[in-house]
């Protein structure tokens, strides 16, 4: 009978074990992080966010806003909530997710809603809203989100001006009426 007791402790051990081991060999994103290869629209996209330079909080971009852009392994996601944003609760909490599929542009604001997600061939586009004003905790949230493996791209805000004042540099610019 003792036998039979502290033979199942050790089966149960070595199960902990084994546990802890894929554990630690995910890191801290879990059991359930595999790796998916990007794709070659996934490496574009890349690219053309690609920074000119290391960003700072001295940069203009809205101080409680963060732009996410799912990777398209996850194109056939059928829908999204506030759980799967959830690594940001640690810096500020989400107040409202904005999916960004076609005009008008759909919200959700309750933790209990989900966002119904068509299938698409471009990947999903999703702005948080988040629940404080401090630009380095912007940064914050973007790390965090950064983590999963769904996301590919995480960043803030930035604001864009249209300059009105420009006029081209083409010496018959002030003759082509169309233009002017």
């Amino acid at each position: 009978m003792k036998r039979k007791k502290l033979l199942g402790a050790v089966v149960c051990l070595i199960a902990v074990c084994a546990v802890v081991g894929v554990l630690a060999a995910c890191g801290e994103k879990g059991p359930d992080r595999t790796e998916i290869p990007l794709s070659e629209w996934d490496l574009y996209l890349l690219e053309q966010h690609k920074p000119l330079r290391e960003p700072s909080v001295d940069d203009d971009f809205e101080d409680n806003k963060v732009r996410v852009i799912l990777r398209s392994a996850y194109d056939d996601l059928r829908e999204i909530g506030f759980q799967e944003f959830s690594v940001v609760d640690d810096v500020a909490e989400i107040v409202s997710i904005k999916y960004c599929y076609n005009y008008p542009y759909v919200t959700i604001t309750k933790r209990t809603e989900t966002l119904k997600l068509p299938s698409t061939k471009s990947n999903h586009l999703f702005y948080l809203e988040l629940d404080m004003h401090d630009k380095a905790k912007v940064f914050e949230a973007c790390d965090a989100l950064k983590q999963l493996d769904m996301v590919l791209i995480a960043e803030p805000v930035y604001r864009r001006y249209v300059e009105y004042d420009w006029v081209p540099s083409d010496t018959y610019y002030d003759e082509q009426w169309a233009l002017i």
